[in-house]
């Protein structure tokens, strides 16, 4: 049960997700934004989604964000989220490419847009494409820490990129990580 203070338990859903348990974060916000949604802060709103995705709940993650972005659809943080969540399953894919425009117009040049966009592509079989805009990722994380690549290799998720419509087969996190510095 979540605690009736609605401070305390967004610290603790914070917590519980920092420590790896995002079933009980989960348990946590959702029991937060259950009342009405619309109540809920953007804040809340992604912490849920964030929670449910880590649970394995992409579907549940959609359906936050979804009303995260009806409340607030020019914040760039629920545009960037509800593209990248979207892109992740097949189902959502279609919608993500129609939010995309939106979503760089909305995000403007930053390196969450642009891997979010890079992945779009990618699971769309666009490699060539989401090379592009992994090239303008690396630009813009370059600009702030030349080791950022080699420091955060978790932010790449390689199995998106993995097989594509072109004939690349198996590209790993390496050769990203060079194509983008290129």
């Amino acid at each position: 049960e979540a605690p009736s203070d609605v401070s305390w338990a967004t610290t603790l859903g914070y917590i519980y997700l920092g420590q790896g348990d995002p079933k009980r974060a989960f348990s946590l916000f959702a029991s937060l934004i259950s009342g009405n949604p619309g109540d809920a802060d953007v804040q809340r709103l992604l912490a849920a989604a964030e929670s449910a995705r880590r649970s394995g709940d992409p579907a549940e993650a959609v359906r936050i964000l979804e009303q995260a972005y009806d409340k607030y659809p020019l914040d760039p943080a629920v545009m960037n989220n509800l593209v990248y969540t979207l892109a992740m399953d097949r189902n959502g894919l279609q919608r993500a490419l129609d939010l995309l425009p939106k979503m760089r117009e909305v995000c403007g040049e930053s390196f969450a847009s642009a891997e979010t966009t890079a992945l779009v592509y990618s699971r769309g079989g666009d490699v060539d494409r989401a090379i592009d805009y992994l090239r303008k990722a690396g630009e813009l994380v370059e600009k702030t820490d030349q080791a950022w690549f080699l420091v955060n290799p978790e932010m790449f998720d390689v199995e998106a990129y993995g097989q594509s419509a072109s004939g690349r087969d198996g590209v790993n996190r390496d050769d990203l990580i060079a194509t983008a510095k290129e």
